[in-house]
């Protein structure tokens, strides 16, 4: 017989537990070019640049859990932002975008879509939508990446 802390055992989770759950649950990951994903990570995952290495860095520093390209279906279409936070106060999902070469118009006119997407979607910047930006002479600024996640996530 299921005792009554077996069925409120679901609910009793504390956000720390959830997050964690959260974290170590299969999820589904980009498919695309996973050659591409060469620089591993402190967290022992790889990713796609020595930027997003830097992000998770920060994140495993904050102890903020997160998913790397989980898959996020909007429209009838996939999109696999480069992190899905779960914010360990508010369990409320954060995207994360890091638009890493905006020095190239294809890449950058893709980033514009993707964006307009997202808000479409109820994924607003700055609220749901974190991003970051690089150029060829503006590479990513730790110290910004750093202010983001102390006032975004903490």
């Amino acid at each position: 017989s299921v005792g009554f802390q077996e069925l409120l055992q679901p609910i009793l989770y504390t956000l720390p537990e959830k997050s964690k759950k959260w974290m170590d649950d299969s999820y589904e990951q980009n498919p695309f070019h996973p050659e591409q994903r060469n620089v591993k990570t402190i967290a022992g995952i790889k990713v796609r640049s020595k930027s997003e290495a830097f992000i998770v860095l920060k994140f495993v520093e904050y102890g903020i859990p997160f998913r790397y390209e989980a898959a996020l279906w909007l429209d009838d279409k996939g999109y696999y932002p480069d992190f899905t936070i779960l914010h360990q106060e508010t369990a409320k999902i954060i995207y994360w975008e890091h638009f890493g070469l905006m020095d190239s118009p294809s890449y950058r006119s893709k980033a514009f879509e993707k964006m307009e997407t997202y808000i479409k979607n109820g994924i607003f910047p700055m609220d749901n939508l974190l991003m970051t930006y690089e150029f060829g002479e503006n590479p990513l600024d730790i110290e910004w990446v750093d202010a983001l996640i102390r006032y975004y996530l903490i």
